[in-house]
């Protein structure tokens, strides 16, 4: 059982088919005493289910080993929950116990709308698209915007697919082995960047006006704009120095 706020403020969550929906008051101030509960409701078990579904978070840790901890939790962080996406989000979460901590990532002015993330953002724009379909909407920040252009989504398919046969190979495997796999991602790193490198020269003189004055704003010289694509391989830099 749960209060009647509890009760409103979960089903104010998006539940796929409620479109844009506003934070209750009641979740930006502080909290007043104890509401007495209410069991005799009736609820739409499938609607439970979609804002499960599209607002959970989990409680994602490593273990002492660094791999990841098979006894995650998830669950729903109601005000976390209300926030909106972006490819270049401005804060990252934490967690202490079962607390939520969101914290800002640069420096941010008073009214500033607090962006999350609701995919990885070490892929490229073609398989973050295809995750944030499910939330119904099409991301269309800046970062998309100058990544599509600059590296279609055929030229991006072609270099996940490079990625993921080196992220396929076996984790633990003999000295030699493990030299051998190095190589191979230094090899794939190498041609990610080229191939990255020569595409942005291709197309960079074609973009819009606006994007490109914004891209400058963003990612200052041609290095950046390159280092920026090239983090939507993260794979690649994390394998090869670790």
């Amino acid at each position: 059982s749960c209060s009647q706020a509890e009760f409103d403020s979960f089903f104010c969550l998006y539940d796929g088919s409620n479109g844009q929906v506003s934070v209750p008051r009641h979740l930006m101030e502080a909290p007043a005493s104890p509401a007495a509960k209410s069991c005799n409701r009736d609820v739409d078990l499938q609607r439970v289910k979609n804002i499960l579904d599209l607002n959970s978070h989990t409680r994602d840790t490593l273990t002492d080993s660094g791999e990841c901890d098979p006894a995650m939790a998830s669950g729903i962080w109601s005000l976390v929950a209300y926030m909106n996406h972006s490819c270049r989000p401005n804060v990252h979460r934490h967690f202490v116990g079962d607390l939520m901590v969101c914290r800002a990532s640069v420096d941010l002015k008073a009214g500033t709308e607090l962006l999350d993330t609701y995919t990885t953002l070490c892929q490229p724009a073609l398989s973050r698209q295809w995750v944030l379909s499910r939330y119904g909407f099409k991301c269309a920040c800046l970062r998309c915007k100058v990544e599509e252009h600059l590296l279609p989504h055929m030229d991006a398919k072609q270099l996940t697919e490079k990625v993921d046969v080196l992220m396929d190979a076996p984790s633990k495997v003999n000295r030699k082995a493990l030299k051998e796999l190095l190589a191979s991602w230094e090899k794939v790193e190498t041609k990610v960047r080229r191939h990255i490198r020569e595409s942005i020269k291709k197309r960079r003189s074609t973009l819009e006006k606006p994007v490109e004055l914004a891209v400058r704003q963003m990612c200052g010289t041609e290095e950046g704009i390159e280092q920026l694509i090239f983090s939507s391989f993260g794979q690649v830099t994390m394998t090869v120095t670790r």
